[in-house]
């Protein structure tokens, strides 16, 4: 019998039921169109599994279909996986893992003069400082999140208002003093010092909250050869009370040799208050929040690539470093409840050379019984020193001054000074200084107005060849010396006493004088000799302060003069 095509129609979505081999079924019914057919072993089935059909390929290379990752030519980029057109919609969370796994934050530690923030509230028309410090500046970008608030405009929320940070991975020569809206204009290649950071950005994350409204964020880069020229990298919108948002960027370069002037120093991100449906219209913010500040509070940026880094944390993600023997540095104090020895407890301390000594509360411990290494931090955080301690101030082995411990003294030096324990100190600084007994001491007197020497017993300068003046406790003041000379005017007020002679200059005792010859005519000079009275005046009384207004008698010196002359 010569086989027959029969076509059965069916709007059914159950297995028709066929009577003879090669007989089709088509379904018709719109999304669930199939095709069977009755092969030789008597049953039905569907012409359209894949999994039915013969001789097929093996891939689908070289039919224009792609069917797996693996048969991709060239590289798989995340804005495959991501938006398509990053300036449209919100940002996406894809790249996230990228920070916490992959990827060393490349502005980490960005020191406050390398960052200017300024704030804007007619839409970018005009730029005031914001008004952050340098301590707020530097944890923008380490993590600590400082509330850097977009401002209000009339006491509420405003698209007008708006938030620019400008970062440079350079150093340039930036006069002391310059205002933060005026360091700018030195961020170029004519200022130019020094690299601080060289690397690439290709993602960057922010921590925001944008309450009931959404932030507008644009990033843009310029060179240092022109500065003012702002190329856009990114623009995005941005989300969430409080959230993380992140954002792809074009990969471009930040940072550079001092002579790669068309190299993108310097980056700006700007944050700016938008609707929900990202528009710049006041009247369509939200109604709620309107008095509440949206603030970011972190900015991270990542790229694959990293020439010049300024510290670990921008290189590998890591604050420490180490090398091929595991040896860990820090670049800063380590701060921590307990420092344990791997196998140690708690109860034990570190000693200098890596050993340990147990210790318990409430017990001491001498140092030969813990042990003859040390200075060593015991368990209570308290260091043990030795007797000595020396201070070297060359490479030589010998030390060059020693604080010693010694009867319950403290001893600096060759016995140059010594601080004791006891009530009876021998010196004590703070509010002045103190010797002794407490009875000599340096401090401020009300009386003279300066700081001055005080003791109960007596106060006295003198040298090794005994000459001295002393201050005795009775009030009286003892000079001794061969000679005294005082080079200056001198005043006093009392009597001036004396167990010797006082000599004057220009004395008339004749023991001063020689070559001694009469003067001719004297009487004629003394005739011409003119006693007067007279008042002081005011020049007088400046230079002598014991001269009155009461008449006093004398002679003019300038009268004297032209007689002896």
């Amino acid at each position: 019998m010569t086989p027959q095509l029969k076509i059965k129609n069916s709007t059914s979505t159950t297995v028709p039921t066929l009577s003879a081999t090669g007989e089709i079924a088509i379904c018709t019914l719109a999304g669930s169109e199939k095709l069977y057919t009755k092969n030789s072993a008597g049953n039905t089935v569907n012409l359209l599994d894949w999994s039915k059909v013969a001789s097929k390929p093996n891939t689908l290379s070289g039919y224009g279909i792609v069917d797996s990752i693996s048969n991709l030519t060239g590289n798989l980029y995340t804005d495959r996986l991501t938006e398509k057109e990053y300036i449209k919609g919100n940002t996406t969370k894809t790249i996230r893992p990228l920070f916490d796994i992959l990827r060393a934050d490349r502005t980490a530690f960005l020191p406050a003069d390398q960052i200017i923030i300024e704030q804007s509230i007619d839409g970018g028309v005009t730029w005031t400082d914001a008004g952050y410090s340098d301590d707020a500046k530097k944890r923008l970008f380490t993590g600590q999140r400082p509330a850097i608030k977009i401002p209000l405009k009339g006491g509420v929320k405003s698209c007008d208002c708006m938030v620019r940070v400008t970062i440079t991975a350079m150093k340039y020569n930036v006069p002391v003093g310059t205002s933060e809206l005026n360091k700018y204009t030195y961020w170029n290649s004519s200022y130019i010092s020094s690299t601080e950071r060289y690397c690439n950005l290709t993602e960057g994350w922010v921590w925001l909250t944008s309450n009931s409204d959404s932030i507008y964020m644009k990033a843009e880069r310029a060179t240092g050869v022109a500065p003012n020229t702002w190329i856009t990298d990114r623009e995005a919108y941005m989300s969430g009370w409080s959230g993380g948002n992140g954002f792809s960027l074009s990969g471009s370069v930040f940072g550079g040799g001092t002579t790669q002037t068309g190299n993108y120093w310097n980056w700006r991100f700007t944050f700016r208050t938008c609707t929900n449906n990202n528009t710049f219209v006041d009247a369509s913010l939200s109604t709620s929040n309107t008095t509440n500040q949206q603030e970011f509070n972190h900015i991270k940026l990542s790229g694959p690539n990293c020439w010049v880094t300024s510290n670990q944390l921008m290189y590998n993600d890591h604050l420490y470093s180490w090398d091929d023997n595991k040896n860990v540095t820090f670049p800063c104090s380590v701060t921590a409840t307990s420092f344990v020895k791997s196998g140690g407890t708690s109860s034990q301390i570190l000693l200098a050379d890596g050993t340990t000594a147990n210790l318990s509360a409430g017990n001491s411990y001498s140092l030969s019984t813990i042990a003859p290494s040390i200075p060593y931090i015991k368990a209570d955080g308290v260091m043990e020193v030795g007797k000595f301690i020396d201070f070297h101030e060359s490479t030589s082995s010998d030390y060059t001054t020693r604080l010693i411990s010694e009867n319950g003294a403290l001893k600096v030096g060759n016995a140059k000074l010594w601080i004791t324990d006891t009530s009876a100190y021998s010196l004590q600084i703070g509010g002045g200084m103190t010797l002794g007994n407490g009875s000599t001491y340096i401090a401020t007197d009300s009386d003279m107005g300066c700081y001055a020497l005080q003791s109960s017993y007596g106060v006295g300068i003198g040298n090794a060849y005994g000459s001295f003046i002393k201050v005795s406790d009775d009030g009286y003041i003892t000079l001794q010396s061969d000679s005294v000379e005082i080079n200056a005017n001198t005043s006093f007020t009392g009597n001036i006493v004396a167990t010797g002679e006082i000599t004057a200059y220009q004395a008339s005792d004749i023991r001063l004088k020689q070559n001694i010859v009469p003067i001719e005519k004297s009487l004629d000079v003394i005739d011409k000799i003119n006693p007067v009275t007279y008042n002081w005046n005011d020049k007088a009384k400046e230079l002598n302060s014991t001269k009155t207004d009461d008449i006093d008698s004398g002679l003019i010196a300038q009268e004297l003069e032209k007689i002896t002359s």
